[in-house]
């Protein structure tokens, strides 16, 4: 009888061994599984970088300063970007003052209200310093957040583009709808 409980409490044991080898192999192709996905968004992340200044740098116009897009619907709590071309037309390497500022926000009736989004020139948030060579372009991204507090109604923003402390025409304008 003393055999018998043995030989079930070894069973028990070798089950148990079985259960837990199992688990960590589970375990390891989980982790193994985790790390391809996390490692590949990383790389994908840069992929989606590239493009995104190819595509801004590639933005059509005939003015030496032109946006892809002056106006915007974004959603609260989302993020857009908006692309900047600047041509130089000098014939001297030329640096560029990109100053942004809020011109007002407007709900659906037209009145005036205090909200604001955040919106950045890149890493600097209001204004941006870019030397471009003689006869050349160079773009740059604009993004754009609605806070998931943001009012509905119209954000307008004033994008204004100085050459040596000269004004370097058109100015633009950026708005942004917030449904």
């Amino acid at each position: 009888m003393k055999l018998r409980k043995n030989k079930k409490a070894i069973q028990l044991s070798v089950n148990m061994l079985v259960v837990i080898i199992l688990a960590v192999v589970i375990f390891s192709f989980g982790v193994a599984f985790m790390y391809n996905i996390v490692s590949k968004s990383f790389k994908l992340k840069g992929t989606v970088d590239e493009d995104l200044d190819r595509q801004i740098e590639t933005i059509l116009c005939d003015k030496p300063v032109c946006l892809s897009a002056n106006y915007k619907k974004i959603f609260r709590g989302d993020f857009e970007i908006v692309g900047l071309r600047i041509y130089n037309t000098r014939d001297v390497e030329t640096t560029f003052s990109i100053i942004m500022e809020r011109k007002g926000a407007f709900d659906k009736e037209g009145k005036e209200m205090e909200g604001d989004l955040f919106v950045t020139l890149g890493t600097e948030i209001t204004q941006r310093e870019i030397t471009i060579p003689s006869r050349s372009e160079r773009g740059i991204g604009i993004g754009v957040e609605v806070p998931k507090n943001a009012e509905s109604g119209i954000y307008v923003y004033n994008l204004n583009v100085y050459a040596g402390g000269a004004d370097y025409p058109p100015p633009q304008q950026i708005r942004i709808e917030v449904p």
